[in-house]
């Protein structure tokens, strides 16, 4: 008894065409009216065949960067330059800090001039401060052997003397205060460190950014645009983590600084799966009605001769065919095809 055998290329056909054959549906269009055609719904989806609502929905993405609510965060910079020196240890990014608590300690720097010239001002203020304590002395001491309070308390003389000897004593000290005493770095407000691009040891400038902090609970997305009608046309924002997805909520926009767009900010309506953190990126699914040019033209077929024509979507599976020398504007509730249209009008073109 001999066996069949095939080539393998036979069997690789036979498969294709069993496939094909199973993908293929029951049904088939069919055409109901002049310009109507009743497509299954499986056929549909077979089809690729998507509508749209009237207005015109344009679904889009942004890449958005996670920044610190500015209402909830704060940074601390350097009043003058000079050398930062830890308070009891340097602190990291991700540590917890409280408002008012010491961070640091910014130790100022000053050109040997102008040490020169400020420890020869102190020593002038602590001569005149000897002279001054000497007189105060004095004239106490002469009040006192009077033992007579109330010529002490008119005694003109003793409180000039007293009055300008603790000027002195002020002057004094704000003079010391200047001659590379640290100044204290306190944290602007509660929540996390976020960033700390300085180090131990580092010298900083006038201006520059040392701290800065943030509540992880309260941050925000910023998105860059170039559409500046986006904001006015836009409907919705998702963040997608993972499974979650979570709906944004639009607090406004700003003209982008030092360049071109638009910065867009959101933030989420219900806390996040995990923290956040500042400098992360994110892409943003949006939701907005298409510009009014663009919706005119969503599912628009050229038909030749300066004709157009678009297909309605009256029911789950019937479709009308709408002609018209240009593409008319949406009806209020009319729901169009906006991809596939092609597909059908060869199908209505194969039933005349």
């Amino acid at each position: 008894m001999k066996t069949l055998r095939f080539s393998p290329l036979v069997v690789a056909l036979a498969m294709v065409a069993s496939v094909q054959a199973a993908t293929v549906p029951a049904e088939s269009v069919r055409r109901i009216g002049e310009a109507e055609l009743l497509v299954p719904k499986s056929l549909q989806r077979l089809l690729g065949i998507r509508t749209a609502v009237g207005g015109g929905v344009s679904a889009g993405s942004l890449l958005a960067e996670v920044v610190a609510d500015p209402r909830y965060s704060g940074e601390l910079r350097a009043a003058q330059s000079g050398t930062l020196e830890p308070a009891e240890r340097w602190r990291l990014p991700g540590e917890r800090v409280r408002k008012g608590e010491l961070l640091a300690w910014l130790r100022p720097t000053m050109a040997q001039a102008e040490t020169a010239r400020r420890q020869a001002e102190i020593a002038r203020l602590d001569e005149k401060l000897r002279i001054a304590r000497m007189n105060f002395e004095r004239l106490r001491v002469q009040a006192d052997a009077l033992d007579n309070p109330a010529a002490t308390q008119n005694n003109v003389y003793y409180e000039q003397a007293d009055l300008e000897w603790r000027a002195l004593q002020r002057q004094r000290e704000l003079a010391g205060l200047g001659l590379a005493v640290p100044q204290p770095l306190r944290a602007p407000a509660d929540g996390t460190l976020a960033s700390a691009p300085v180090r131990e040891g580092e010298r900083v400038s006038a201006g520059q950014l040392l701290f800065e902090i943030a509540d992880p609970q309260r941050l925000q997305l910023a998105a860059l645009s170039h559409d500046a009608t986006l904001p006015s046309r836009l409907r919705g924002a998702t963040l997608r983590l993972g499974d979650a997805a979570l709906p944004l909520l639009y607090r406004g926009s700003e003209p982008q600084r030092g360049g071109t767009g638009w910065k867009l900010l959101f933030e989420a309506q219900s806390p996040p799966p995990r923290p956040l953190l500042p400098g992360e990126l994110h892409r943003i699914e949006l939701d907005a009605a298409a510009p009014e040019a663009q919706a005119a033209r969503q599912g628009c077929l050229a038909l030749g001769n300066g004709e157009s024509g678009v297909w309605l979507h009256a029911a789950p599976e019937r479709f009308v065919f709408k002609r018209g020398p240009q593409c008319a504007a949406w009806g209020a509730g009319e729901r169009r095809v906006v991809q596939g249209g092609a597909l059908l009008e060869q199908y209505l073109n194969q039933a005349e």
